[in-house]
């Protein structure tokens, strides 16, 4: 386990989105070596509770991705997240029923699909995508991670 600090202050050397997604669904590398290596932001305040839950997250992904080696699709780089969300304690309250069904209408649309941009946005949502120039497809921000926590009592 390595806690790693990124830098997102300032100097434009991180993008947030970018550096989130890679170290959230990029991890083949670091499983194959038996690293776990849970990241933090130079901007954010921390907690305990925030380091607990944090590393929490980063294990069962490492976990996850031990027995399933890479994500691609949409439909797999959800249900990883949907594996960490029923392992953790979450809290339901950003996806209303109108947002869920419609979460829920583009993932069975586009569930096969393995477009880096597609399955970007659905994570980060349209502002993400629209600053690092990507086509946008009507999400909300962080919804798709809030729709992987819901997902899970379905």
């Amino acid at each position: 386990m390595v806690l790693n600090i990124a830098d997102d202050l300032k100097g434009a050397w991180t993008n947030y989105y970018t550096t989130d997604f890679d170290n959230k669904f990029k991890l083949h590398a670091f499983v194959s070596r038996n690293f776990c290596v849970p990241h933090f932001w130079t901007s954010e305040p921390y907690t305990k509770s925030q380091i607990e839950q944090r590393v929490k997250a980063y294990l069962y992904r490492t976990v996850y991705r031990k027995d399933v080696l890479r994500v691609k699709t949409l439909k797999e780089h959800l249900n990883q997240e949907i594996f960490v969300a029923r392992n953790m304690e979450v809290e339901f309250s950003v996806v209303d029923e109108a947002e869920y069904k419609e979460l829920d209408s583009f993932c069975q649309s586009h569930q096969s699909s393995d477009d880096y941009n597609l399955i970007f946005n659905f994570f980060y949502g349209d502002e993400a995508s629209a600053c690092l120039g990507f086509k946008q497809y009507g999400i909300g921000k962080l919804k798709g991670f809030e729709f992987a926590k819901v997902k899970t009592i379905g």
